[in-house]
């Protein structure tokens, strides 16, 4: 490959330091020299990137992925040899226009699932920590708080013969923030 990037070199100065003595058939070849050079530089680094030789790039994970870990060895002829380090790419952030439609659509879930009857909890209201798959999560409170358990079901001793009304609110965070 070095001898590739001599020869383009070469090739690319013939012509610019000899425009006027270079014959057309000097700069003919020159500009085959520089087309098989180019070809050969390609040949070789796909080669290397088919073998596993040469990575061009880390891709950063999709939000809610998880962050990615690599592994990488620098080689610097005489320098590092070898050296062994971590890469830790972290997964793509949610902008505020993405988080907030996702709270919106958490919030029409909740609307969608809390209270299926009527405005009425007999047995277990429908809560949940997590909304979106995962990427919105709920923190709900509920007053009287002896009424409803963490898990949205009904404490029924502490509710006196003709009902009580309870008060619930979620508290709705985008996990990336």
């Amino acid at each position: 490959m070095i001898l590739c990037i001599g020869v383009l070199c070469v090739a690319v100065l013939v012509p610019v330091v000899g425009r006027k003595k270079a014959s057309s058939e000097v700069r003919r070849a020159a500009v085959v020299m520089i087309l098989v050079s180019a070809l050969a530089i390609l040949a070789q680094i796909s080669e290397e990137m088919e073998s596993g030789g040469i990575e061009l790039e880390l891709v950063r994970p999709s939000y809610g992925e998880g962050d990615y870990e690599e592994e990488m060895t620098v080689d610097a002829e005489g320098i590092l040899d070898g050296y062994s380090y971590q890469v830790v790419v972290p997964e793509r952030i949610l902008s505020k226009q993405e988080e907030q439609k996702l709270l919106e659509a958490a919030q029409q879930e909740i609307d969608d699932e809390f209270v299926k009857n009527n405005g009425e909890v007999r047995e277990k209201a429908e809560i949940r920590k997590n909304y979106q798959e995962g990427a919105v999560s709920a923190d709900w409170e509920f007053e009287p708080y002896d009424v409803v358990d963490d898990e949205g079901r009904v404490v029924e001793e502490n509710i006196p013969e003709n009902g009580i009304l309870v008060k619930a609110a979620v508290t709705l965070r985008c996990e990336s923030s």
